[in-house]
């Protein structure tokens, strides 16, 4: 998983190749086959490996000791860190468009950001820091829309914005809005 994970960080998951995979492991392309029938069961398996990392990872946000607030921005701002969010966009992006029968998992980590949020937004009501004039379903969709349209790669170029630039902005936009007090 290792190795193919950073042949696809580098090549992107139509370039990279099974070839490299091997040479990467020292093994023959064959003992690859062995575990992995093609390469895109290879990217089925890749993808649901850092799929399983990052809902552990937002499950495990609500866990911790830091407070609401900073846990919903947790969530909302997380990607796998190591990783470069513009590269990783890119190949988001292409992993979308060239297999989208794999791409269609990553659903399941917006389902569990969703259901984080959702607690968390409750939390915040309960505790009285959340205006209680608050729709929770509204904001929940705001925010996750907000996600989806923020990373879309013409928004990004044509805004002359980083991944982390954006969502810092909708990060101050949403949760402290626009009005000054």
């Amino acid at each position: 998983m290792q190795s193919a994970s950073s042949q696809i960080e580098k090549y992107g998951f139509r370039k990279f190749t099974i070839d490299n995979i091997a040479s990467d492991l020292s093994i023959s392309k064959k003992t690859v086959y062995k575990y992995f029938t093609s390469k895109k069961t290879l990217i089925d398996a890749v993808v649901d490996y850092h799929l399983e990392i990052l809902s552990n990872y937002v499950k495990n946000i609500t866990n911790n000791q830091r407070s609401w607030l900073e846990k919903l921005e947790d969530i909302f701002f997380s990607y796998i860190p190591k990783y470069d969010p513009e590269r990783l966009l890119e190949h988001m992006k292409e992993l979308k468009l060239y297999f989208p029968e794999v791409w269609e998992k990553t659903e399941r980590v917006k389902i569990i950001k969703r259901e984080q949020v959702r607690k968390l937004i409750y939390t915040g009501l309960q505790n009285g820091d959340v205006s209680p004039d608050l729709n929770p379903a509204v904001a929940i969709l705001v925010f996750e829309r907000t996600m989806d349209a923020v990373l879309e790669e013409g928004f990004l170029t044509e805004n002359n914005l980083t991944p982390k630039q954006a969502m810092e902005a909708v990060k101050d936009t949403l949760l402290y809005g626009i009005l000054r007090r």
